[in-house]
């Protein structure tokens, strides 16, 4: 559904329309909050693409969208993880980067 909004808007058009991008960027941070966090890298590179070679949008507009992703996809995640695992607060894919990376195991 997000990557809907990076594909180009008409045919014989390489690239998406500016003003989708901030919705392609609030879905994949919701997205890499919730379920997989190697989205990040996508998110990522694709953002750092955009900004640094294409100059389609602000660091402001990248800034904004991200922190809106990120505040929906915690407040979705950490309340429903916690309640069926039963730890409070609990959000999955920060206790999987701790235990992977942070202790080597």
């Amino acid at each position: 559904m997000s990557l809907r909004n990076l594909l180009p808007t008409r045919q014989g058009s390489f690239s998406p329309a500016p003003s989708r991008y901030p919705l392609a960027l609030i879905l994949l941070t919701i997205a890499g909050v919730v379920f997989r966090s190697e989205i990040a890298l996508l998110i990522g590179a694709h953002t750092l693409w955009n900004l640094l070679f294409r100059r389609r949008f602000a660091l402001s507009t990248v800034i904004f969208s991200g922190a809106v992703g990120l505040i929906i996809g915690l407040s979705l995640t950490v309340p429903t993880d916690s309640f069926f695992w039963q730890q409070s607060p609990l959000w999955p894919e920060l206790s999987a980067f701790q235990y992977n990376i942070l202790q080597s195991r």
